[in-house]
């Protein structure tokens, strides 16, 4: 499941929430992944932040970003 919540952000350029290990402690941290590799990932902070990489044992968990729900008809009226 994480890795497709991985694949999400990077295929859509969609922020996602994580849960990972920093120096022993569980941290959360809003996303977007700009490259999957083996064994990690590179990702970006808000709209301006600097590429940053993240080895991929460190993730915990992965879900949508507040307010985003992935559907494909988002934004759009019923």
């Amino acid at each position: 499941m994480l890795e497709q919540f991985l694949l999400y952000s990077l295929s859509r350029g969609r922020a996602i929430r994580v849960i990972y290990m920093k120096d022993g402690a569980i941290a959360a941290r809003t996303i977007t992944v700009l490259a999957i590799a083996d064994t990690h990932i590179t990702y970006r902070v808000g709209t301006r932040g600097k590429a940053q990489q993240m080895d991929k044992v460190d993730l915990l968990s992965a879900a949508y970003a507040r307010g985003d729900d992935g559907s494909l008809t988002e934004g759009t009226l019923p």
